[in-house]
């Protein structure tokens, strides 16, 4: 009787060890396969046309500097905005927000933008294009002005960058 008991006590512990290594298996391979991208394309709009007449590359939060990018006083600043996130189980509400600063650090205009998914947990992929205009007097005042594009999720306090721009008023 106690080598059956034990035989059992053995088994069972063999069983819990599979079960729990197949579980750490499948969620090591989401975790793998999860992709969670957000990129920007920060562009410069001709105010007479509407034409895109200067553009950055594509941006990600590993983004290396872009060359400054000039723009009419009276023009505006275009952000296209990207995501794609693959395998949930849930996707957290991400919250876009974009700074335009002048040389003296102070903002002068800003743009939020959340991305909810929803109840997708296999798929969520689209993109937005925000466009800022000239601060409340009606035009850009010449100068240099730095565009700074940065996400949060929903219940976390790190904010992390984007795209980043250099932009000529003038």
């Amino acid at each position: 009787m106690v080598k059956n008991r034990n035989l059992s006590i053995g088994c069972l512990g063999i069983l819990v060890v599979l079960a729990a290594g197949i579980v750490f298996g499948s969620e090591s391979i989401l975790a793998l396969m999860r992709k969670r991208d957000i990129s920007a394309t920060i562009a410069v709009v001709d105010p007479n046309t509407g034409a895109v007449t200067a553009q950055s590359k594509a941006a990600s939060a590993q983004a290396t500097p872009q060359p400054t990018l000039v723009m009419l006083p009276n023009g505006s600043i275009a952000v296209h905005l990207a995501w794609t996130y693959k395998i949930g189980p849930r996707f957290p509400i991400t919250v876009i927000t974009t700074n335009v600063s002048d040389s003296q650090n102070n903002v002068v205009t800003t743009d939020m933008y959340k991305i909810d998914c929803g109840s997708e947990t296999l798929d969520c992929s689209n993109s937005v294009d925000r466009v800022l205009g000239p601060p409340k007097g009606g035009t850009w005042t010449a100068g240099t002005y730095r565009v700074d594009v940065a996400f949060s999720r929903a219940d976390l306090a790190p904010t992390f960058a984007v795209a980043s721009q250099m932009i000529r008023v003038g």
